[in-house]
């Protein structure tokens, strides 16, 4: 499955990826989480892993899925069939790559489920639900990329296959953080102006933000800085915002 021109050589990618850290402009760390549902506000994901409907494909399939020029994803909400001896291999080489970004915890499953796009997403549950995360510049940006099958998006989910958190980049190469169901807390990190800046945002599906940690001397003008990141909350009715305008919404 795996030709020499399919992947990067596994010397250069980490070369490639040591060095993205080394130089990064920013980067961000995202906090354990556990999602506890409430009574007094509605759930962003009316499914679980109980009343999903699941539908399994191989990864020739998905190949041939690709291939067809109808705009509509075929794959769309299809899961790479982990029976598949070719998607065992893709999906070992795909959760090796996203541990890399895992800092605290251990991941128990990541399957591959296909998005809008003609692209898929990795579905990633961690033992006991709990893990911290650094991400930067080069995350999806080695192995993810350079395959037939392009896996454009990290899901975490819950055991019971929950969604909580969404990270994929946009067509500006901008990481775009979902937060679906819970609450998070993202500490962003970023230079401007020669200036390391940092401040932590905690953020709740409902819509509640709040601030805190910032560098010294934090200013407007170094939040306007930050274009590395964007950030939507809740369902699809609620639009995409810029870290500007996310600093702006708790104002």
């Amino acid at each position: 499955m795996f030709e020499a021109n399919e992947y990067v050589d596994e010397m250069k990618v980490k070369f490639l990826n040591k060095s993205l850290m080394s130089c990064r402009n920013s980067y961000e760390t995202v906090e354990p989480f556990s999602y506890i549902p409430r009574s007094n506000v509605q759930r962003e994901d009316p499914v679980d892993r109980y009343t999903r409907s699941y539908e399994y494909i191989s990864y020739e399939s998905a190949l041939v899925n690709l291939d067809n020029h109808f705009p509509i994803h075929l794959n769309e909400k299809k899961f790479l069939d982990t029976d598949d001896n070719l998607t065992k291999e893709f999906n070992d080489i795909i959760t090796e790559e996203i541990s890399e970004y895992l800092t605290s915890g251990s991941i128990f499953e990541v399957r591959l489920r296909g998005r809008k796009t003609k692209s898929f997403t990795a579905w990633v549950s961690l033992e006991d639900g709990e893990g911290s995360w650094e991400i930067d510049e080069s995350f999806l940006s080695k192995t993810c990329k350079v395959n037939e099958i392009k896996v454009t998006a990290m899901t975490l989910v819950s055991s019971d296959d929950v969604r909580k958190l969404r990270i994929s980049l946009d067509e500006d190469g901008a990481r775009l953080y979902e937060i679906i169901n819970g609450s998070f807390k993202i500490a962003f990190h970023w230079r401007v102006n020669d200036k390391d800046c940092c401040i932590t945002a905690n953020i709740d599906s409902d819509g509640t933000v709040s601030f805190t940690g910032a560098s010294a001397d934090f200013s407007r003008e170094d939040i306007m800085g930050n274009r590395f990141v964007k950030i939507k909350i809740g369902n699809n009715k609620n639009k995409i915002m810029t870290f500007l305008e996310l600093f702006t919404h708790t104002s």
